[in-house]
């Protein structure tokens, strides 16, 4: 199935490859697709 891309993506990308990066909390209002953007970031991980 196919996903849309939201701008918390290429933030969570740009996070990841920061060489200081602090603690990642994630916050928002409800079912807009939070736990789903970190799922895809362990995904790209993982590939990694």
């Amino acid at each position: 199935m196919s996903r849309l891309r939201r701008k918390i993506d290429q933030y969570l990308i740009d996070w990841k490859n920061d060489k200081g990066k602090m603690l990642l909390i994630v916050k928002g209002a409800r079912q807009i697709g939070k736990t789903d953007a970190i799922e895809i970031l362990h995904e790209i991980i993982i590939k990694i």
